[in-house]
């Protein structure tokens, strides 16, 4: 039958001893995975915090550049606003005209046209010129004759022409449209300078606003500063 072995007081106390520092070398193993674990959450949260302060300085920054491009598109823009008054008004400034892309050549040669001969007496006929194949019109309206030419774009009609009086009033009514499209053209010069200082002017009331925000969020800054120093003390 066996028996247990019986032990000494000093295998007893030696087994104590190996118990105890083996319990002690756990607890160390123990508090050094602590202290590495809180080292790398530490690590953690300072890499975060620089993260975070970096993107803070980085917007920080990018917003005050903004804010410089945006003054100097408002300084570039009031620069450019008092140069368009300087130019309105400035009387040796010739009033704008657009450059005409209409050929007017074939009118003033129809109204430079040599007129009709005619021949004394009471039967009064045109006499053609002798540089035209066309034979003479035989119709009694010479003027409707001649018009009707000219609108179906003969090219023999030659320099049958209208009678002075009417080629004077077309080129009156040539030199009112003339007259009349500059002035539609200066017009739109104008719109569209008053346009331009329409932009220019919500350019600056914009640029205005973003100052005035940015004026009330530092004092609301230095408010919130001031009431934790108040906190502290």
């Amino acid at each position: 039958m066996y028996s247990p072995q019986k032990l000494t007081s000093s295998e007893i106390a030696a087994q104590l001893c190996q118990m105890q520092e083996q319990l002690l070398a756990a607890q160390e193993e123990e508090r050094m995975e602590a202290e590495q674990a809180k080292r790398v959450a530490e690590e953690k949260v300072r890499r975060e915090a620089e993260e975070e302060e970096k993107k803070r300085q980085e917007k920080k920054l990018a917003e005050k550049k903004r804010r410089i491009e945006e003054a100097k598109r408002a300084k570039v823009a009031q620069k450019r606003e008092d140069k368009k008054m300087e130019d309105i008004s400035d009387p040796s400034d010739p009033p704008y005209q657009e450059e005409s892309t209409d050929d007017d050549s074939g009118w003033d040669e129809e109204l430079k046209a040599p007129k009709h001969k005619k021949r004394k007496g009471n039967n009064a006929q045109p006499i053609a010129s002798t540089s035209s194949a066309r034979p003479p019109c035989t119709r009694k309206s010479k003027v409707h004759c001649s018009w009707n030419n000219r609108i179906k774009s003969n090219p023999i009609v030659g320099e049958a022409s209208l009678p002075t009086d009417f080629c004077e009033r077309i080129a009156g009514a040539m030199e009112g449209i003339q007259e009349l499209m500059f002035g539609i053209a200066y017009g739109l010069r104008q719109f569209r300078l008053q346009v331009g200082s329409w932009e220019d002017t919500l350019l600056l009331e914009r640029s205005h606003r973003a100052r005035r925000g940015e004026k009330l969020e530092a004092l609301e800054i230095e408010r919130e500063l001031e009431e934790l120093r108040e906190e502290e003390e």
